[in-house]
């Protein structure tokens, strides 16, 4: 129990990172670019394998919809988070993946479009 407590808190404190980030950049405070990047880059780069290698026994349980939405909701988690440090930080490349966002949340809701 207590790893996965701790998961949360690793991700809590580089998603506080990230949105302190955001925050300077708003304000045009020196720092936010390095920030923003520690913040997001780990988040991405540790937080979200972590959260997987851990919950791996859960997601072996389920069916193959339901891993398809785990992992398409994971993918959009972490394309959002890129996109909005990418457009803070007004870098080339982001309507691009704002696109593959919308995308991703257009496939991972078919289901749910009444027919």
């Amino acid at each position: 129990m207590f790893k996965i407590k701790g998961i949360y808190w690793i991700g809590f404190a580089f998603t506080i990172i990230w949105f302190a980030g955001l925050l300077f950049k708003l304000l045009h405070l020196q720092g936010a670019g390095l920030m923003m990047i520690v913040g997001s880059g780990a988040l991405l780069l540790v937080f979200v394998p972590l959260y997987i290698v851990l919950h791996r026994k859960h997601l072996a349980r389920l069916d193959i919809a339901t891993k398809v939405k785990w992992s398409l909701g994971l993918l959009s988690m972490s394309l959002l988070v890129a996109a909005i440090t990418m457009q803070m930080m007004h870098l080339m490349g982001t309507a691009l993946v704002w696109i593959w966002i919308s995308t991703i949340s257009v496939v991972q809701n078919v289901e749910r479009i009444p027919k």
